[in-house]
């Protein structure tokens, strides 16, 4: 019996190492894949932060233009954020967050629920822009194509009958 338990334990040693070098291997290649993505997110940022500037001017010169602060400050920490990312590794950038949503799981979770909240509105507004366009064009050509029916228990003209 002593044989079987000591092939058993060399067989799960094998299994772990085997497992370790496999976890090793993936994380490193996703640790390899997101740095050549990182590039691209920053620019993604820095057109986001770009976006926002517009806006910024858009709303200082209109009625609204108590928003521009807002908006303003907010094109800035978007480019910080950028910049930031620009500067650590991607591991660096996951160890900070993991060690901010332990050190204040509060203030996570409300960035959490701010990020979905505008997430969902930006949908939203992207969606009700493409039906607006469809409809449009599709009311333009339906109306050419299609009579006017009169309404239900509207009175009827006598005259042309």
């Amino acid at each position: 019996m002593p044989a079987r338990t000591t092939q058993r334990e060399s067989s799960r040693e094998r299994t772990g190492t085997v497992a370790k070098a496999a976890a090793r291997q993936a994380r490193q290649q996703i640790t390899e894949r997101l740095g050549t993505e990182k590039s691209a997110v920053v620019r993604e940022i820095a057109g986001v932060a770009h976006a926002l500037r517009a806006a910024a001017e858009q709303l200082d010169g209109s009625e609204q233009g108590g928003f521009a602060g807002y908006v303003e400050r907010a094109a800035a920490a978007t480019e910080r954020l950028g910049e930031a990312i620009e500067r650590q590794s991607f591991s660096d950038i996951v160890a900070q967050v993991e060690r901010t949503c332990r050190e204040r799981p509060l203030v996570a979770g409300a960035v959490a629920v701010t990020v979905g909240f505008l997430g969902a509105r930006l949908a939203r507004s992207a969606a009700a822009e493409g039906d607006a366009t469809t409809d449009s064009g599709a009311a333009q050509g339906s109306a050419a194509q299609k009579p006017m029916r009169a309404k239900r228990g509207a009175p009827r003209s006598r005259g042309a009958a």
